[in-house]
């Protein structure tokens, strides 16, 4: 676990900034984590890996985007994140082919190669 409390990240920054500006409810309410996610690592005890509460706040707040191989145009580091959490293949040829991309080996994946996802916040 990171010291991230004292740490200054930009994405943690901007964090911080919504927490102050939104309140901390509405704030994990926007970014689709739970409050104490969100309190947990503003405090700097969070013990999940951080780098999708990143994603997050950079897709959500930042709008940071990615280019995906699967679909082919840019989708926000946020929806990324949420799709690789996909438990099933959907049903849309499109999106099938962009889940099938994120367990082969695209480089904005967490996943590895095959690996369903685990379910992490």
């Amino acid at each position: 676990m990171a010291d991230l409390a004292a740490a200054s990240h930009a994405w943690l920054d901007v964090l911080r900034e919504r927490v102050a500006e939104l309140g901390q409810k509405e704030t994990a309410r926007r970014l689709k984590v739970s409050a104490g996610s969100v309190s947990s690592l503003l405090a700097g005890k969070y013990k999940a890996d951080t780098q999708n509460m990143k994603a997050r706040v950079e897709g959500v707040f930042m709008a940071h985007r990615l280019d995906c191989p699967g679909l082919g145009f840019e989708v926000g580091a946020d929806w990324c994140v949420d799709f690789q959490a996909r438990p099933q293949m959907p049903m849309v040829a499109e999106l099938a082919r962009c889940w099938r991309e994120c367990r082969a080996g695209c480089p904005h994946s967490r996943l590895k190669r095959g690996e369903a996802p685990a379910d992490a916040e």
